[in-house]
């Protein structure tokens, strides 16, 4: 057995095997050091539930941290970190017996104050994961040991594979680090974790949501507390690029379908990935207005996302680069197809500046890239000249349409679905999403058609 320092006495149990958990264990309320038993338990005895997979290993040990006169604590630890000699000691702070929990979600006010949450907010970051599993763990995961803080937001994705449709690392990345240098600065906690067996592999998933459980049950490992995705070939007999189990999903499950498409590189799979993970967080097609209101216009010509079928292959262009991978970051005013001014462009409101505008390339429809920017000099028309007033049909419907105004995708973006009293300490104080969208109303994504 490995030695760890540890402050107290310590009690080794053994479950399966012998362990050594690298803990600091102190008094909440003064910060001291609490002479205190470490007992490895197995999944049962912690209460792990298997969720979805009966098939389900939890990838972390778990143990009891108890002494007398203070409420016992449940800490899950990776099992990489407990076997590693030179693992930080993780910091656990036990409350005393009979201490005052304002918020109700297990942690005690004064071991909130020592990890910086809020002791009124079962959930001090908004990301659905409440903080006390994102201290101590939950249900057989160590969201600590995978990344995770209760005071800054994190979400957690957990991508299944096909055998011909292996993820590409540079596309992940991508996606990782959209989230982090997003307005919201979250956290995406990417697991790829299990090449779906080739008798699963079913070519056509169809009835796509119930095909989706059966993989469910055999591979999914993390139920309750984040997303799941399958990289796939088709379902529901047709060619659509892929589909999310509601929006936003309470399940959060989510299906890549690209077996139709003759391109499907890293920025083709992780763009899409990124369009459905979208759906999974309250986005929809063509956005949303000033007033709330969501659309499922696929090609609307003043929304600059990867939820816009404009942009999903090929990503947005921003200062200069291609293939960037981001939702909407703009507040665009409204615009009509029968009197498009080539000069102005578009305009923006509330944050979005023109500066900001003449940032991005502007791409329409199917009709691939346009002259200028969003900002200005804009030959939507191609035909060498600007005119204040020119009409274009672009998003190919056979009609001129007036779209109204749409603001940012980020300060939509909505954690909360799939947390929701999902059995963590505190989860049934998760408010319920502003917007929800069910499985049975959520459209087929893109075909290769729309590429047309």
């Amino acid at each position: 057995m490995k030695r760890i320092a540890l402050f107290g006495a310590v009690a080794l149990g053994l479950a399966p095997a012998s362990w050594a958990a690298p803990m600091k264990v102190i008094d909440a309320a003064t910060g001291q050091p609490v002479v205190a038993t470490i007992k490895a338990m197995t999944d049962a005895q912690a209460g792990v539930t298997a969720a979805e997979s009966p098939s389900y290993k939890s990838k972390a040990v778990a143990f009891e941290v108890a002494a007398p006169g203070y409420e016992p604590r449940i800490v899950f630890q990776n099992r990489t970190a407990v076997l590693a000699a030179d693992a930080a000691a993780r910091t656990i702070a036990l409350c005393r017996n009979g201490a005052v929990d304002t918020d109700k979600d297990g942690l005690c006010d004064d071991a909130e104050a020592v990890y910086g949450t809020d002791p009124k907010n079962v959930d001090t970051d908004g990301d659905s994961l409440t903080d006390a599993a994102e201290i101590f763990g939950w249900n057989g995961h160590d969201m600590a040991g995978d990344g995770a803080t209760p005071t800054a937001a994190d979400f957690f994705l957990e991508v299944d594979y096909y055998p011909n449709f292996p993820p590409f690392q540079e596309g992940l990345d991508a996606v990782k680090k959209a989230f982090a240098d997003s307005p919201r600065k979250i956290n995406l906690i990417i697991d790829v974790s299990d090449q779906i067996a080739a008798a699963d592999a079913k070519p056509d998933l169809n009835p796509v949501f119930t095909d989706l459980r059966v993989l469910a049950q055999k591979y999914r490992n993390n139920t309750g507390m984040g997303a799941w995705a399958v990289l796939g070939d088709r379902y529901n007999g047709g060619t659509s690029s892929g589909i999310a189990d509601g929006i936003p999903s309470v399940s959060g499950m989510l299906l890549v379908s690209l077996g139709a498409f003759q391109t499907r590189g890293a920025n083709e799979q992780g763009h899409t990935l990124m369009h459905e993970l979208g759906h999974v967080i309250g986005l929809t097609h063509g956005g949303t207005s000033p007033e709330g209101q969501r659309s499922n216009e696929t090609f609307r010509p003043n929304f600059f996302s990867l939820m816009s079928y404009t942009y999903q292959f090929s990503g947005l262009t921003r200062s200069g680069q291609t293939g960037v991978y981001d939702y909407s970051e703009l507040n665009v005013g409204p615009l009509n197809e029968a009197s498009f001014n080539e000069v102005n462009a578009y305009s923006g409101f509330g944050p979005t500046t023109e500066q900001e505008l003449a940032t991005y390339g502007v791409r329409f429809g199917r009709q691939g890239a346009v002259q200028g920017n969003a900002s200005q000099n804009l030959d939507v028309d191609k035909d060498g000249r600007l005119s204040p007033s020119v009409s274009l049909d672009a998003n190919r419907n056979g009609t001129l349409d007036n779209f109204g105004a749409v603001q940012s995708d980020w300060p939509l973006v909505t954690l909360n679905a799939i947390g929701r009293n999902n059995g963590m300490p505190g989860s049934d104080q998760i408010p319920a999403p502003a917007f929800s969208m069910s499985p049975d109303e959520v459209p087929p994504c893109m075909t290769p058609d729309d590429l047309k």
